[in-house]
């Protein structure tokens, strides 16, 4: 499956660092199976305590947020107020317009239940699709146990049908596109675990509610280019 060499070409760089550092400790032999076990292990365990330490703490905040919706309706209609009085005091009637904020507010609010219950549907598919995950994750061994018999058998068809010109020119080219697929795959990784940590560390610092929600949804929007980082701002 196309998926299975999707993990396998995201785990791979993983694979070739830890075989790096097991070069000068083991068999030359015995190196790439246990960099492939290492790296998978180590993978399984992050996604584990991640999931362990997100899970409870989504609860908590969806707890939280039923608990507290009179309230949030509360404030949001006593905000408009203000904003109405401010705007009286200028000379500027905005009663309709506030009317209709609150009903979008309200509406919102009222909607939470049905969202969260997309959410629950949403969290079974996702669990659903970790266990194809892990599927594919074993099928992925077998890729990376054989990678250099891969690459071997596509190198040698390549050159029998192509001409040397055209071989060198386009071995550079796709180890090229590899080395930028690569670096933008990771870098982008990083950067929404860097964002959602420095997010959760400074809500922690400001004593902020539903630390767990926002920071999750700010580091993974922050992987869309361009307007991300803006939904992730809107969202929290």
């Amino acid at each position: 499956r196309s998926s299975d060499l999707v993990i396998a070409y995201i785990i791979e760089p993983l694979v070739r660092k830890i075989e790096e550092l097991l070069k000068r400790k083991l068999p030359a032999g015995k190196t790439r199976g246990v960099s492939v076990f290492l790296a998978l292990l180590l993978v399984i365990v992050l996604i584990i305590a991640f999931m362990t330490v997100l899970i409870p703490s989504m609860a908590a905040s969806f707890a939280a947020l039923f608990e507290n919706i009179n309230g949030y309706l509360n404030m949001s209609d006593t905000f408009i107020e203000n904003i109405e009085e401010f705007a009286s005091s200028l000379g500027a009637d905005l009663t309709a317009v506030g009317e209709q904020l609150s009903r979008i507010i309200s509406d919102v609010i009222n909607s939470l239940p049905s969202y969260v219950g997309r959410l629950l549907s949403t969290s079974f598919a996702f669990g659903a699709g970790m266990v194809n995950l892990v599927i594919g994750a074993i099928l992925a061994i077998y890729f990376l146990l054989g990678k250099e018999e891969i690459i071997k058998a596509i190198d040698d068809l390549r050159r029998g049908i192509m001409s040397p010109a055209s071989y060198h020119k386009a071995t550079a080219f796709w180890k090229k596109c590899n080395e930028i697929l690569s670096s933008y795959v990771y870098n982008t990784i990083l950067e929404a675990i860097a964002i959602g940590a420095i997010t959760a560390l400074f809500m922690i610092i400001f004593r902020m509610p539903y630390v767990a929600i926002i920071s999750l949804v700010v580091g993974v929007t922050n992987m869309l280019p361009t307007i991300g980082p803006l939904i992730g701002e809107v969202i929290g």
